[in-house]
């Protein structure tokens, strides 16, 4: 995936996230209360219009590239991945900084905070309940108390995280259930995933406007071919950022799993042989850890196969966008009526659906509320691995 520049900034002593320190942030500390910022329905076309606006002269170098490379048979694009220095990379990164959702990152990133911090406090609870048994006293109570407390306003805000992350994606033209967004946010490629479908949908919507564009050339070819590069472009950095999901996942996040895959089936094969040869009265206790290592496997084994499937799913995807560079390469090498141009620019609209389609994640749901914390339990532990 892209390394972009943009962050979404948050301000010291800013609390509740709505970019300015105030009175609300010192309410914030006791209440809990975030701010995240409306979704208005026509968002993304505002966004479009001030990306072209902003990087006219990035789009500009973008189609002079693309036209050059065309003139010479060179793959332009082939060389940005490995020189650093290269002049169309800092124009791809640029574009990619301004097409990037950085509130659905941020909504993801809180989502996981307060995930963390429930996970903290139920270790700790079992701690102190474990406490309360052996000493045979009651002085954690209000402790244990007060972190229930703690988490149940967590996941409230949780819940709420969630409906933004939803309302935000159906802005980009993706409709999720809350079951179906918890599913996306709680996972590791969730960043991977926002950004192809943002980005995705915004190139789609830029695609639209240069489709209008086209329509005021008066069929001038040279102006046509500009507006057909920069399509080009778009294309290819579609391709990118699904071959950078696709490598992520496959020598990142898989292999980790895969070795926690290997290293619970382990532990599991070792608890199996002592609690042969262990007393009676050790075999319950033995029988539960069998029992939470097997839910463990269980669990990897259903993230290894949301991984695989995303993964094929992309590279149905990819397969499309490719044939759709190739046929469009070729035919700025040899297009001499402006109104071919125009006409392959607007069949990208059903390319878009049929790519979304795919890359959008299928609902794959838990049987019980434990399988879904040790999914998050096995996501923080993704996370957490270098």
């Amino acid at each position: 995936m892209f390394k972009t520049k943009k962050k979404f900034k948050v301000p010291a002593f800013d609390i509740n996230g709505d970019g300015v320190v105030n009175f609300d942030d010192v309410l914030a500390v006791f209440n809990g209360t975030r701010y995240y910022q409306s979704n208005s329905p026509g968002l993304v076309k505002e966004k479009v219009k001030k990306i072209w606006d902003r990087n006219k002269h990035h789009f500009d170098v973008l189609s002079v590239k693309i036209q050059a490379r065309s003139r010479k048979g060179r793959s332009v694009f082939t060389r940005l991945i490995s020189r650093s220095d290269n002049k169309i990379e800092k124009v791809i990164l640029n574009l990619l900084d301004e097409f990037n959702d950085e509130h659905l990152t941020y909504y993801r990133d809180d989502y996981a905070r307060l995930n963390k911090r429930i996970l903290e406090n139920e270790s700790k609870i079992a701690s102190l309940r474990a406490a309360s048994i052996l000493e045979e006293s009651q002085k954690y109570t209000h402790s244990i108390t007060k972190m229930l407390n703690e988490n149940d306003k967590y996941d409230a805000l949780k819940k709420r995280a969630v409906e933004y992350f939803v309302k935000r994606f159906a802005l980009y033209g993706i409709d999720l259930s809350e079951e179906h967004a918890e599913t996306i946010i709680s996972r590791v490629d969730v960043d991977e995933i926002t950004q192809m479908n943002s980005v995705f949908y915004v190139i789609s919507e830029l695609l639209q406007q240069l489709s209008e564009a086209k329509k005021h050339t008066n069929e001038d070819l040279n102006i046509s071919k500009k507006y057909y590069a920069i399509f080009i472009g778009l294309l290819e950095l579609q391709i990118y950022i699904q071959n950078s999901y696709i490598k992520k996942v496959t020598t990142n996040y898989l292999p980790k799993l895969l070795n926690m895959k290997s290293a619970a089936e382990a532990l599991s094969r070792d608890t199996r042989a002592i609690l042969k040869r262990t007393e009676k009265d050790y075999k319950e206790a033995y029988h539960s850890n069998i029992q939470s290592q097997e839910l463990s496997i269980k669990v990897i084994k259903i993230y290894v196969k949301i991984l695989e499937q995303e993964t094929a799913c992309v590279r149905n995807a990819m397969s499309l966008l490719r044939s759709r560079l190739e046929l469009a390469k070729n035919t700025l090498n040899t297009v001499t009526i402006a109104a071919e141009l125009s006409s392959l620019i607007k069949r990208n609209d059903k390319l878009y659906l049929d790519v979304m389609e795919l890359q959008t994640p299928d609902l794959i749901g838990f049987s019980n509320l434990e399988m879904k914390k040790e999914f998050q339990r096995l996501t923080e532990k993704l996370m957490s691995i270098n």
